[in-house]
């Protein structure tokens, strides 16, 4: 178990540009963030990237970091839950879009033939198109 006293510390440092101290941080929890993300994804690949952007916002917002509110595991897998959630959402979002594209499509066709009288479906041989 990592000494809570020195992972603040850790994060103090990244907050000072310390990329070793990044390097520690992920060493010791980007086993647990993977598996954060992955629960809530579902998906290897989607988690691995979710994990990278977790480490880089910890990169980039490790000075609003406050050892007062939560030790840095919880803080770190809070910023994991967020991220999976938003992918996921980003996820849904997008293939309710293909959905939704693919649904006018087809009402579109509908009303296509609906619009259509028969004999104009028939070509001038007089057969089925």
């Amino acid at each position: 178990m990592p000494d809570p006293v020195d992972d603040v510390l850790l994060v103090r440092r990244v907050d000072k540009g310390d990329t070793e101290a990044l390097r520690v941080l992920y060493e010791r929890y980007g086993g647990v963030v993977f598996g954060m993300t992955y629960r809530v994804l579902g998906d290897r690949h989607a988690a691995e990237e979710c994990t990278q952007d977790v480490f880089v916002s910890v990169w980039r917002t490790s000075g609003s970091y406050d050892p007062g509110r939560a030790g840095v595991s919880t803080w770190l897998l809070t910023i994991a839950r967020n991220r999976a959630i938003d992918a996921a959402r980003r996820r849904i979002s997008a293939h309710c879009s293909t959905l939704t594209m693919t649904s006018s499509s087809l009402n579109l066709l509908d009303r296509a033939r609906l619009a259509t009288p028969p004999d104009a479906a028939q070509g001038r041989t007089g057969g089925e198109i």
